[in-house]
């Protein structure tokens, strides 16, 4: 008979738990689960006026996706199936910009948030304006402001020759000012550039005509700009006519050495006044 102390049965116990536990393999190992996450880009392009779909997707198929954020005008997030969602539209003509949206995918306890930017570029354009005629009078300062947008904002540059005495300038980035005055005239009545506003997706051109005054040049404008040079009462007697389509449009008189272009109805203001004196 063998007679063994506690401690010796406690020792050969443990020895055939540890034999037994390495012939089955050991416990049950629980099964890991991948986490969940996304399968997308974080930033994409699109264009102004273009139909885009924009992709995304989620490792988990059984997973429903959200978005949050301002949209581009034209675009709308749609949830798909299968993980999967889709941002699509074409974004309008004025939507050019960045946007930050935030996308998130939800399965039982698991969750996963991603930020996403949409870069929409937009062709250059010049607001409101096909075409521009800026007056300038002799010894005069003069200047016009063009404005031009588009994401990214644009460059401004010009072909063509100015007229002597004046400038082009970009101010900011998407504005120029020409400015300057002709002095004594000694070439053409009139010059025309082209303005330019150019950025990655395109290129918009405006044709600006300068016309230029003096006593060889009466400008002959219409419009706006004619209530712009007409500051105040001018008495005496207008000159010729200025005529365009057969219509007349406006006269001229000299004032201060410079010739001033009257509206139709100035013209008959000034007459009365000098018939009157």
């Amino acid at each position: 008979m063998i007679v063994m102390n506690w401690a010796s049965r406690t020792a050969v116990f443990a020895a055939l738990l540890i034999g037994v536990v390495a012939c089955t393999g050991g416990p049950p190992s629980k099964h890991a689960i991948p986490p969940l996450k996304f399968s997308t880009a974080q930033t994409a392009l699109v264009h102004t006026g273009v139909g885009t779909e924009v992709p995304i997707r989620v490792s988990d198929a059984n997973a429903m996706i959200s978005e949050f954020g301002l949209m581009p005008s034209g675009m709308s997030f749609h949830d798909g199936h299968g993980g999967t969602a889709v941002i699509a539209g074409a974004p309008s003509g004025d939507a050019g910009g960045y946007y930050h949206v935030r996308l998130t995918a939800v399965d039982g306890s698991r969750r996963v948030s991603q930020e996403l930017t949409l870069s929409v570029a937009e062709t250059p354009y010049f607001p409101s304006i096909d075409n521009t005629t800026f007056g300038a009078n002799e010894y005069h300062g003069n200047q016009d402001v063009i404005l031009a947008t588009g994401y990214p904002m644009p460059q401004l540059s010009y072909t063509g020759t100015l007229p002597s005495g004046f400038t082009f300038k970009q101010i900011s980035t998407g504005m120029v000012t020409i400015s300057g005055s002709p002095g004594t005239l000694e070439g053409p009545c009139s010059s025309q550039i082209t303005v330019l506003a150019a950025n990655a997706t395109g290129t918009a051109r405006l044709p600006v005509t300068i016309k230029l005054g003096d006593w060889r040049c009466p400008l002959n404008v219409a419009g706006p700009w004619l209530d712009h040079i007409v500051v105040d009462t001018i008495i005496g007697k207008a000159g010729d006519w200025v005529w365009e389509n057969g219509k007349k449009v406006a006269s001229w008189v000299w004032k201060r050495g410079r010739a001033v272009v009257l509206s139709p109805e100035a013209e008959q203001g000034a007459k009365a006044a000098a018939e009157g004196a």
